[in-house]
């Protein structure tokens, strides 16, 4: 898999210039949710309508079974907005596209980073329905960098657990490798 595209897209991200709501997304398509991060920026870029913004913050829930954890998003001063995570049933995917057709909201999106296999399973999906090109990443590879990400910038975020007395003991990004990571989905990862 490449991973340049995503890194341009990364890059363009930060500077909030591309012309591409897709740069603000990250997707995980996998066997039973579709897993999805925005970022809502601070300031909105030019060539944004506020659109996507608005309807994802408007609610919590979103069709039969998209769900907004609002407990789980958080501010990056670095890159300049807040972040947002979602998710859905995998099997409502075909809903998630109409309801997102019906909205408009793929207007500005041209491609979207995503793990997991339904990148692949659904990239003509995406193309024909939305016009939107699914870029395949390494779904371990992004779960190892996001950890360290999280661990660099959100306090008390990554942790060990001790079994034994049931206490987190909180990593500094010093003390984060190595480590052993179990990845479990709808399959099972180790690295």
């Amino acid at each position: 898999l490449n991973p340049t595209p995503c890194r341009a897209m990364a890059a363009d991200l930060q500077k909030h210039s591309a012309a591409d709501a897709g740069s603000l997304f990250g997707m995980d398509i996998g066997g039973t949710l579709v897993k999805l991060v925005f970022l809502e920026p601070k300031g909105r870029p030019e060539w944004c309508d506020g659109r996507i913004t608005n309807t994802i913050t408007a609610s919590e829930k979103y069709g039969y079974t998209g769900i907004r954890d609002s407990c789980l998003s958080f501010e990056d001063e670095e890159l300049g907005g807040k972040f947002h995570f979602m998710y859905f049933e995998s099997s409502r995917i075909e809903g998630a596209i109409e309801w997102i057709m019906e909205r408009d909201l793929h207007k500005n999106i041209k491609r979207i980073c995503t793990a997991g296999g339904g990148a692949h399973k659904y990239a003509s999906l995406f193309r024909e329905k939305l016009g939107i090109e699914l870029v395949p990443i390494d779904e371990l590879a992004v779960v190892v960098n996001g950890i360290s990400w999280m661990a660099e910038r959100v306090k008390q975020e990554v942790y060990c657990l001790d079994v034994e007395q049931s206490q987190r003991h909180y990593l500094e990004p010093a003390s984060l490798f190595p480590f052993l990571l179990v990845n479990v989905g709808s399959g099972v990862s180790i690295v």
